[in-house]
């Protein structure tokens, strides 16, 4: 059946999904099967030809009723849902899918009622409704686990992951992520590790650890790549420029929004689409840049009204919001702020109708065991009315109150431009004191790393030393360019707290008219606070300063990097292999990315080897630096550049492996690649040093070196460092395998 239908779905794909094209395949069947093809080929090309898709649902439903035949009907009713949940009509959707359940139950097809009730969790999620969304997953779950079918109870696991996400659960999401994750990697389905993987670090991100979640996406954006899923691709750089949005990141948010929206573009996925508007208009405006910001809001305000997504509209008119008021356009920043209330209202009332309605379900069920209970329900259900009706009039008062003083503040903001000024320029001065000390303590870090390099090139005098500072000096741009990174966002933070101190600014402003009205009091001054958001002011600024702490301890982490590496002394002893790998990586990140990928494959299971720690890493940053000038040599086009380290243990040895698809060695370059002075670069970019240095290093420890090469076709440096093992008597007091 699966092959009959990628048959199918490759002819349509030839013959452009029209529905003449698939005449000469449905006319060798007749009756229920021709029907049934029908759908197949229905739910393989709606996201390319809805009409032609809609059309064959439509006449499969219409030989459903008239030979009143459940099966057909409720795969048809299914497929209809498909079609709406893709296109974002979602409560056409919703409907659809309840139809395709009530045949499903008649026919007790478990199968059909697993995806439809996933799909209804799907349906809720997107709606916002997800109290609803987790009851669908859970009947989802509880069919798969009758089924016996891990996978799809993973599957599961996974949707309710992403509810508890949006519920701020995080420690219930990650909970049901892990045992996914655990699930699909078990089974190796690489595509679903992929998902998952994107699922927690999505929570990471919610979490505030961006550093985490950034690490996290890339590696299920590693596996989409080598699956080439295209779609997915751009549901990750989405995730990843929203990070980069938090930490100030703003080119390179935008790099990946341009990727994710091509890519979504090229998918039809609105959603997507008008997600990434969104965050267009958040970065653009970050950037001043009012106008850009204004379109993209737009944009994705009116797609996200098309869909019905009212948690995208109500943010849209937030940030429409903040842009009008940083134009000084305060008619238009007042009506969009109205607007965003009255979206923030309806999905509070909605929500406390949603839970209205459980109780009442619940109560209704109760019911018919125990009929008693009638005055309970009445009771209760007019308690929640009236809370209801309470809770509509505090909003409506809240709302009045902010009305009112958005329009008092526009009457009086030319009158207290002077004051606001000089407040302003106060807090700037903090500011600006604040960020000075923060400069100095930067310029410390630098100059304690400038001071560490210049020891460690007075302290070297013999040859193979000089190559090593050679090398170094090749990255000290690369070096200095890590630390930029930390350093501008450390001044963006602080332009940022700025921002939030002339806000605060506002407030006391209005603190100090609000204590000379007589007639005011305790809700006043609450009301006050609510409107200038003076609780996210001050968490912003948290956040801010401990933004601008890690990126402090970044620069020490390079540091200390670079410091172990460059430091040099005779000792030797036991270090970790990996640790060392991961150091030289930090300081040759930046002169080897634009060149080519790097990827590490590091045995955990590796246990202290007794060596030098300077000579060791002296053998990887050669080997890794001829690798970098060997792709560099072939002038591969960007992205196709590839780097493997490796490291191991087997046969009783300690390897280190560096592998490229660069221009590679002919025999005779071989033969003579570890001469000392030889080199096949140009004159002035290398001393045919690095090698030979590598060789006497491995000779010191009795170890040996096995090269794979070919011209054109990439090269393997393989480094073995023979290990003995110790005497009962010394592992049994904790000694460990030496070199």
């Amino acid at each position: 059946m699966r092959v009959l239908i990628t048959i199918l779905m490759l002819f349509s794909t030839l013959l452009s999904y029209a529905e003449d094209d698939f005449a000469d395949i449905l006319e060798k069947y007749s009756g229920k099967q021709k029907y049934e093809k029908m759908l197949a080929i229905a739910d393989s090309i709606y996201d390319m030809n809805d009409s032609a898709a809609y059309n064959f649902v439509k006449m499969s439903l219409e030989y459903a009723d008239k030979n009143n035949d459940t099966e057909l009907l409720m795969k048809a009713r299914h497929v209809y849902g498909n079609i709406y949940y893709h296109y974002g009509n979602n409560r056409k959707a919703a409907e659809e899918y309840k139809n395709s359940i009530i045949a499903a139950e008649k026919l007790q097809d478990r199968e059909y009622l697993y995806e439809n009730f996933k799909q209804l969790g799907g349906v809720f999620y997107y709606l916002s409704d997800y109290k609803t969304a987790t009851i669908f997953f859970y009947k989802a779950g509880d069919l798969a686990q009758t089924m016996g079918d891990e996978l799809k109870n993973a599957e599961i696991l996974n949707e309710l992951g992403v509810v508890y996400d949006e519920l701020k659960d995080y420690d219930k999401a990650e909970e049901f992520y892990n045992n996914a994750l655990l699930v699909y990697q078990k089974n190796n389905r690489m595509k679903e590790v992929a998902r998952t993987y994107n699922n927690i670090a999505t929570t990471k991100f919610n979490r505030g650890e961006y550093d985490i979640a950034l690490s996290t996406f890339e590696k299920a954006l590693n596996i989409y790549r080598s699956e080439k899923d295209e779609p997915k691709i751009a549901i990750i750089l989405n995730n990843m420029a929203s990070i980069q949005i938090e930490k100030g990141n703003y080119d390179k948010a935008v790099k990946y929004l341009n990727e994710s929206t091509k890519a979504f573009s090229q998918y039809s996925d609105n959603f997507g689409i008008a997600l990434n508007d969104h965050n267009f208009g958040k970065v653009y405006f970050l950037k001043n840049n009012f106008a850009l910001s204004l379109k993209h809001l737009n944009k994705s305000l009116a797609s996200a009204v098309e869909m019905e997504v009212p948690t995208l509209i109500r943010d849209n008119y937030y940030y429409k919001s903040k842009v009008d008021s940083a134009k000084g356009d305060f008619r238009s920043a007042f009506l969009n702020m109205k607007n965003y209330k009255n979206y923030e209202d309806a999905l509070s009332s909605d929500r406390k109708q949603k839970e209205i309605q459980e109780i009442t379900s619940k109560y209704e069920l109760a019911q018919k065991e125990k009929q008693n209970f009638s005055l309970i329900r009445d009771n209760e259900i007019k308690r929640l009315q009236l809370e209801k009706q309470r809770n509509i009039n505090n909003y409506l008062i809240i709302l009045f109150i902010l009305i009112v003083a958005i329009s008092y503040f526009i009457h009086r903001s030319y009158m207290l431009k002077s004051r606001n000024e000089e407040l302003l320029k106060t807090y700037s001065e903090e500011i600006e004191s604040l960020n000075k000390k923060l400069v100095e303590e930067v310029e410390r870090t630098k100059k304690e790393l400038n001071e560490s390099n210049e020891k460690l090139r007075l302290s070297e005098k013999e040859s193979a030393r000089m190559d090593k500072l050679v090398t170094l000096g090749t990255m000290v741009a690369g070096i200095t360019h890590e630390i930029k990174n930390p350093t501008q966002v450390i001044k963006l933070s602080m332009d940022n707290i700025r921002l939030c101190m002339n806000d605060l600014a506002l407030f006391i402003y209005d603190l100090i008219n609000l204590s000379k009205d007589k007639h005011s009091g305790v809700e006043d001054i609450k009301n006050l606070v609510e409107k200038h958001r003076v609780t996210k002011l001050f968490s912003d600024i948290k956040n801010l300063i401990v933004s601008n702490k890690k990126s402090v301890e970044l620069i020490d982490q390079i540091v200390s990097s670079t410091s172990k590496i460059t430091y040099f002394n005779k000792e030797t002893k036991d270090n970790l292999i990996n640790e060392i790998i991961n150091d030289v990586m930090v300081i040759m990140k930046n002169s080897v990315k634009y060149v080519a990928s790097v990827e590490l494959e590091l045995d955990p299971s590796m246990e202290p080897f007794k060596c030098n720690y300077q000579e060791i890493s002296q053998i990887i940053i050669n080997l890794i630096s001829n690798a970098r000038d060997a792709v560099r040599e072939k002038e591969l086009d960007p992205g196709e550049g590839m780097i493997k380290v490796r490291s191991g243990k087997e046969s009783g040895k300690v390897f280190i492996e560096v592998s490229d698809n660069g221009a590679g060695m002919s025999p005779e370059q071989i033969e003579k690649a570890f001469e000392a002075f030889y080199t096949t670069k140009e004159s002035g970019t290398g001393q045919g040093l690095g090698l030979s240095i590598v060789k006497n290093i491995v000779d010191i420890y009795g170890g040996f070196i096995q090269v794979k090469s070919e011209k054109g076709g990439g090269t393997v440096f393989t480094i073995y460092f023979p290990v003995k093992e110790e005497t009962d008597s010394v592992l049994t007091n904790g000694g460990s395998p030496n070199a």
